[in-house]
């Protein structure tokens, strides 16, 4: 066995670099579902035994299991009456010495005020993780990344920097069968932070890929690699084939 095991395969690794390009993100790490893409980045973000994760009440079972498995305590948090976002007066009034991340769920396509969440983990030193595993495709109705040189060059490149989720620390979403863009099974993260990539990439592949500083396989992780997906049929990119024909707000 040797490391070319543990690394993405030819296709995934086109796959990622396309996802990259059309989100206008710099590190896009497939998985195996949305599950395990949360279950990496909350690994990645230090989420750690006894640490609490804030999450809204109406959510996923499949957003919840990863905090569990990772040791840590969801806490769940009122809603605003149409389901959308926090209400953000029980959001601080559940904020304790042991939160260390703020995850909102954008079920049903539907996502909270990013900016409002941004500013609101910032200010407490939470790491934001986006389960938009249900959002892929919702968009922004104008663009929020405020950085030109984070824009994209191409005008229908540049359309899709206003995905939902790809604003937190990480983002998350699936390619489950049932989703805008499939893969059968899968998912991906995205960041434009390097150390939380290189731990969500070494930590989907049992740490064979660690960076430099540390042995492969020096700790316990999980086997949550994408297989290789297939395109449409008529050799365009499975990317390009979502955002011309399902793209929605």
């Amino acid at each position: 066995m040797t490391l070319a095991t543990f690394l993405p395969d030819i296709e995934v690794a086109a796959y990622e670099a396309e996802l990259t390009e059309h989100l206008g993100v710099d590190h896009v790490v497939a998985v195996s579902s949305g599950t395990t893409a949360l279950h990496c980045a909350l690994y990645a973000v230090g989420v750690q035994p006894g640490d609490e994760v804030l999450m809204p009440a109406l959510s996923v079972v499949m957003a919840a299991a990863p905090v569990h498995h990772l040791g840590a305590t969801p806490v769940f948090v009122d809603c605003t009456p149409d389901g959308r976002d926090f209400d953000y007066h029980d959001l601080a009034a559940k904020v304790t010495d042991r939160t260390t991340v703020m995850l909102p769920v954008y079920l049903w396509g539907r996502a909270g005020d990013e900016n409002l969440a941004r500013s609101f983990a910032a200010d407490r030193g939470l790491a934001l993780v986006t389960d938009a595993c249900q959002a892929l495709g919702t968009t922004n109705e104008s663009p929020t990344i405020a950085d030109p040189s984070m824009q994209p060059a191409s005008p229908a490149v540049r359309r899709l920097t206003n995905q939902v989720g790809i604003r937190a620390d990480i983002g998350c979403f699936s390619t489950h069968r049932l989703k805008l863009l499939s893969t059968g099974e899968g998912g991906f993260l995205t960041t434009n932070d390097p150390y939380l990539a290189d731990q969500a990439r070494a930590y989907r592949s049992h740490w064979q890929t660690a960076d430099s500083g540390q042995m492969p396989m020096s700790r316990l992780a999980h086997n949550f690699r994408l297989e290789a997906p297939a395109n449409d049929g008529g050799g365009v990119g499975v990317t390009t084939w979502m955002w011309g024909r399902h793209g929605r707000r």
